[in-house]
């Protein structure tokens, strides 16, 4: 009712390729999926365990020692019969980036932790034209209401958003690239632990859904 039959369609028929299951990235495959989302392609090489109940929608009780990928899709399944989820519990880096990019997703999420595995994928996204979305630092924060969408030129008051800028310069990449970042100052880390909450990652991963869905339908 919201984005008429011809949207629902576009969705229906689209690619999401979700790269990092976590907290964030979590939300935001339950929300695409039930947005509508037909076919899915997850990349995630952990296992739930109880340290991530507090934060996670996809972990359970039910699914602590299970992999993070094959729960999203017992998860899409008692959502949606229909959805198509194709699942790799692989660590995606550079030696396999290109190999997820070739099956043409329509979209790439990244929720990723990693520097540098963000980074090349930021990178491989632009390079091949593919439409990115990408989640900054939801780590050290407790103010869900602090986020914002904008492209990783406007990003500010990250750590994380300010290291990915300075690597996306080696590869001549400025702009172009949508995020979703907190403009709370972060707290700092406890024992040299990131810790983060479900208000703030649920939050970011809504956000990039919603970021994610507003390209695929004004492509």
């Amino acid at each position: 009712m919201l984005i008429g039959q011809e949207n629902v369609e576009r969705l229906q028929n689209s690619t999401v390729m979700i790269a990092g299951l976590g907290g964030v990235g979590g939300t935001a495959f339950e929300a695409l999926l039930r947005s509508g989302i037909g076919h899915f392609i997850l990349i995630d090489s952990e296992r739930f365990d109880e340290t991530n109940l507090n934060r996670q929608i996809l972990c359970t009780k039910d699914t602590v020692g299970k992999l993070k990928v094959e729960a999203a899709r017992e998860r899409a399944q008692s959502i949606d019969g229909s959805v198509d989820v194709q699942t790799y519990p692989v660590f995606i880096d550079e030696n396999n980036i290109n190999s997820f990019l070739d099956l043409k997703p329509s979209l790439v999420v990244d929720a990723i932790d990693s520097v540098p595995s963000k980074v090349f994928l930021l990178a491989s996204c632009v390079k091949r034209g593919i439409p990115v979305v990408s989640s900054m630092g939801a780590g050290l924060r407790l103010d869900p209401t602090a986020l914002k969408i904008a492209d990783i030129s406007e990003t500010f008051c990250d750590p994380l958003a300010k290291e990915v800028r300075k690597s996306l310069r080696l590869y001549d990449i400025e702009s172009g690239i949508k995020c979703v970042f907190s403009t709370e100052k972060p707290k700092a880390p406890v024992n040299g632990t990131i810790a983060s909450c479900c208000t703030v990652t649920s939050a970011f991963g809504n956000a990039l859904a919603q970021a994610g869905m507003d390209i695929l339908l004004q492509n």
